[in-house]
């Protein structure tokens, strides 16, 4: 599993990569260095961006409170996604 981000001035701060190797060397989850991360934007990843906006909205409704909740919401959020609608975003892909 690889941790990915955006550029949110929050992912951006100094002790974000200490958090980021702590959670490497704790956790075994590795991170796609900031200076490796693509812009946000629908052009670029449209996949990602599609995504993002989906799982966004699902965890403003919910607001999980434990990493369990969190990821019982993205994996329903995820399913919940007519496979149409993800293929058209796949193929959309330049």
């Amino acid at each position: 599993m690889k941790l990915h981000q955006d550029k949110a001035t929050s992912h951006t701060s100094k002790s974000t990569p200490v958090f980021l190797e702590k959670v490497k060397t704790d956790r075994v989850i590795a991170y796609v260095p900031f200076q490796h991360t693509p812009v946000m934007a629908p052009d670029v990843s449209p996949m990602d961006y599609f995504a993002f906006i989906l799982l966004t909205r699902a965890l403003s409704k919910s607001k999980p409170t434990t990493i369990y909740e969190l990821w019982k919401v993205v994996e329903v959020e995820w399913k919940s996604i007519p496979l149409e609608i993800s293929r058209k975003v796949l193929l959309s892909l330049k």
